[in-house]
């Protein structure tokens, strides 16, 4: 399967489409080549298709998988070596933190954050 390489480009994985329209907003004036998925599956196969430098993933954004974040963070981090991962939840971060290093995320944050902060710490701290 081909993957496609542009310069910063980045996922974002949300089940609140309104959170996916904002990161899209935001992040797009900043130059970023942005792909938003609300769902696991379409997760796996923009990863499958695509090199992201950043994936910015809500920790329970299915139904159906539990901490679905995580899983999609392992993923991505066999599929895609280098790439950053931003994990953001509305639960207790101490209660996912060992997981969260499992799973080689490189930060998370507790909701709610908006996305200009996001946007900022990705800038500021050289993510992508």
């Amino acid at each position: 399967m081909k993957r496609s390489l542009h310069k910063k480009k980045l996922l974002v994985i949300d089940d609140d489409s309104s959170v996916l329209f904002a990161f899209r907003k935001i992040f797009g004036k900043s130059g970023f080549q942005i792909d938003t998925s609300g769902t696991f599956d379409e997760a796996i196969e923009y990863i499958d298709k695509n090199i992201y430098q950043l994936i910015i993933t809500d920790l329970g954004f299915s139904e159906t998988i539990n901490e679905a974040g995580i899983a999609i963070s392992h993923y991505a981090k066999e599929k895609l070596p280098g790439v950053k991962i931003i994990l953001w939840t509305g639960m207790d971060v101490s209660c996912i933190s060992e997981k969260a290093r499992e799973a080689k995320i490189d930060l998370c944050l507790l909701k709610p954050v908006s996305p200009n902060v996001i946007q900022s710490l990705v800038e500021n701290l050289h993510f992508i």
